[in-house]
């Protein structure tokens, strides 16, 4: 049963007074709403040291967070001029995209995908998503690479997978996914392999957490969610541990709590609770150390839904030499995976210092930030950890040298 069939005549995003009290943490906090009215099934992704979040089951409309200022600016209309719900984005070679999604709220998905310009606020039109109309898919990117599977074609349940290239703009079918048909599930990257956990398989919600290797083009069952199955959940990795929370079942109830995946171990470790009434079909971007979730909806005689949105403070991972960044300061890496020059945005001034690990901790590159591209050619190929450290502030990200 998908949230099509059984609630769109229902559907009721209607302002409501929000009477959570937020806990004191110190890894949640309040931001600035968007400002949109109540939605959910937004596209979301960061880009160049802002987020971008758009269309979704209410409206069309695209909006860019600034993280200094705190603030929403709407930047135009989502793609296509459609409302996009539950489609995929993804980051690839700096820009953003944008496929798929139902566009009218009445089992009616596009296969359509478009390629998002920040310095010229443009949408540009690329190949279309191979597999027909879709929504409720599962995306996520490794390397130079996108995938994209799952989801409902109206309110069939869809198993097919597919990569994308962005440099030559090209789809190419792969075997189809083990769990077999899954809708809504959330994904995230550790370590240059896709993990999809959660979602609707086949008729029930499901725990399930699986692993993809693009190298051997295989999938790998891993240790279940522990929390109770879902779908509509949101989910996205910081420090090299994969988060999952919120989420809905049966179509009458939320979930608030959230769980923490260490892929050395294979475990999971329960993490503080999403602080927000409306934990199904929110939205996520990432930013440094900071996750950014917002949008989503509850149940009550219907759906409620809001633009409110929270930050979450990534936790430190000592296994990987990891420290926890300031939650307002974020450094931005590209290209990312880099062959030879490396260009370093965000909060990094000239004279900061910059170091590069290797991920048994070891320190193989040091440099001070004078501005320029960094050169990391002399680099083995591998994963890494990037500081970028200004005075007190010490902001990390993962790089990936080819």
């Amino acid at each position: 049963m998908t949230r099509k069939c059984t609630f769109n005549k229902l559907l009721i995003l209607a302002l409501s007074f929000n009477i959570f009290t937020e806990t004191a943490s110190a890894q949640w906090s309040q931001i600035a709403s968007m400002g949109t009215g109540p939605n959910d099934g937004c596209i979301s992704f960061s880009l160049h040291g802002k987020g971008y979040v758009g269309g979704g089951s209410s409206g069309s409309k695209f909006y860019e967070y600034d993280t200094t200022a705190n603030t929403w600016t709407m930047k135009g209309n989502a793609p296509g001029n459609k409302i996009r719900a539950f489609g995929f984005s993804f980051v690839a070679n700096g820009k953003g995209y944008a496929g798929c999604g139902d566009t009218t709220g009445a089992n009616n998905p596009t296969a359509d995908m478009w390629m998002y310009n920040d310095t010229t606020n443009t949408w540009t039109q690329k190949a279309s998503f191979p597999g027909g109309g879709r929504d409720a898919m599962f995306c996520f990117m490794i390397n130079d690479t996108a995938y994209v599977g799952g989801g409902f074609a109206g309110t069939a349940g869809m198993s097919d997978f597919y990569k994308y290239n962005p440099f030559t703009d090209t789809w190419t079918a792969l075997s189809a996914l083990p769990m077999g048909a899954i809708g809504f599930p959330v994904s995230f990257v550790i370590s240059n392999k896709g993990y999809v956990a959660t979602g609707q398989v086949g008729s029930a919600e499901s725990t399930g957490l699986w692993q993809y290797d693009p190298i051997t083009n295989a999938w790998t069952t891993k240790a279940s969610f522990p929390g109770a199955a879902r779908q509509a959940a949101f989910g996205y990795a910081l420090n090299n541990f994969g988060y999952v929370g919120g989420g809905m079942v049966g179509y009458t109830s939320v979930f608030n709590d959230m769980w923490r995946y260490n892929a050395i171990t294979n475990t999971w470790s329960a993490d503080q609770n999403f602080p927000s009434l409306y934990p199904a079909w929110s939205c996520v971007f990432t930013l440094g150390g900071t996750a950014y979730v917002g949008t989503g909806s509850y149940f009550t005689t219907g759906l409620v839904a809001t633009d409110s949105f929270k930050r979450y403070r990534g936790v430190a991972n000592p296994a990987l030499g990891i420290v926890e960044a300031n939650q307002n300061k974020y450094i931005e890496l590209y290209p990312n995976p880099v062959n030879d020059y490396l260009t370093i945005t965000g909060n990094v001034e000239p004279g900061a210092k910059i170091s590069i690990n290797d991920l048994t901790g070891r320190e193989v590159k040091t440099v001070t930030f004078t501005g320029n591209n960094l050169y990391i050619g002399d680099l083995q190929k591998g994963t890494y950890i990037l500081r970028c450290m200004n005075g007190n502030d010490v902001c990390t990200e993962k790089l990936v040298k080819q």
